[in-house]
């Protein structure tokens, strides 16, 4: 594997500030991007659709919500994590968190828009376009962009658990380190 691009250090640095372990929250980050779409599909089925904001509470308790992602293992089964998510979450919540993530994605100094538009393209948007379809429409070559999706998948999941999710749990006033409901 070689070295890390001056962006990776970045992303790395700022993960060692925030004490959050690398692995982990890389792993974290693809578990809920890979399954953003399916959960709020499933959600609006179930559901309707509806709009809410995370200041609401509604029968789903956001405390809880919050404490699952906030303590979620990244080998959890995507089926599990779906099922979890859909009983403590609203999906519009899990839509807010991602959206406010994805504020600070695209606000870092380097590659910000670029790993925004992977991030939006790949796992976000209604469409979910194919890699092969970013990579010709970024212009960028076949290593720089699976180069680039590995850091936009890290550093968003560096900006939800260093820096959204803490900050719900704050707004709550919940220790990180409390346990609602077990997973």
């Amino acid at each position: 594997m070689g070295t890390d691009s001056k962006a990776m250090q970045k992303i790395r640095s700022l993960c060692d500030l925030l004490h959050l372990k690398q692995d982990e929250v890389l792993a974290k980050a693809k578990l809920v991007l890979v399954n953003y779409q399916q959960i709020a599909w499933a959600d609006n089925q179930k559901m309707g659709n509806r709009t809410a904001s995370l200041y609401e509470i509604r029968d789903k308790m956001p405390e809880e919500a919050i404490l699952f992602l906030a303590g979620v293992a990244p080998t959890v089964s995507n089926l599990h994590f779906q099922e979890q998510i859909l009983k403590l979450l609203e999906a519009d919540w899990l839509t807010e968190l991602i959206c406010s993530a994805m504020k600070y994605v695209e606000a870092f100094p380097v590659y910000g828009s670029i790993y925004y538009n992977i991030l939006s393209d790949c796992y976000l948007s209604d469409a979910q376009y194919p890699d092969r379809y970013c990579i010709k429409a970024m212009g960028l070559e076949r290593s720089v962009y699976y180069q680039r999706k590995k850091e936009a998948t890290f550093l968003f999941g560096v900006s939800l658990w260093g820096i959204m999710i803490p900050h719900w749990l704050k707004l709550y006033h919940i220790n990180d380190n409390q346990q609602i409901c077990s997973v």
